[in-house]
């Protein structure tokens, strides 16, 4: 063995052109993937906030129906509160979850392209992971007048 493999340095691999392409292929529609995701959970973590907001001023005591499973049932506004809250705590975690997720591949990605990129698709895939940085981040829906 040599001192680098014993001191955990990262040896080059030999790839052809064709597994660099694939393997940064894959790693880009991984982020993507990621962020993709992020962005659907946080859209439905913004529903669960204004079904919260639109119940808040309401009797705990009045009627409402929830979907659950694909069932529509009948429940009180006390009833409902307290589940819709938790599902939207569940779902802040599995963003933030997600997000740590898309920084280390995005960061196995930056990697990758120092080890075996060449400067076009280096420069293709930080474009890219900006984009993707760029939608999952909230967007302000304010009107200027």
């Amino acid at each position: 063995m040599s001192t680098e493999a014993t001191q955990g340095t990262p040896q080059r691999i030999e790839l052809t052109e064709a597994q660099v392409q694939m393997a940064h292929k894959q790693l880009r529609s991984e982020c993507n993937a990621l962020a993709q995701k992020i962005a659907e959970f946080e859209q439905e973590r913004n529903e669960h906030s204004l079904v919260l907001e639109a119940m808040e001023p309401m009797d705990s005591n009045r009627k409402c129906f929830r979907m659950v499973g694909g069932v529509l049932v009948e429940r009180t506004v006390g009833e409902v509160r307290p589940a819709v809250a938790e599902n939207r705590a569940k779902m802040e975690g599995v963003i933030k979850t997600m997000q740590e997720q898309l920084k280390k591949k995005e960061q196995e990605l930056i990697y990758f392209l120092s080890q075996f990129g060449n400067r076009s698709m280096k420069d293709e895939t930080a474009d890219e992971v900006k984009q993707a940085g760029k939608q999952s981040a909230p967007k302000s829906t304010g009107v200027l007048v």
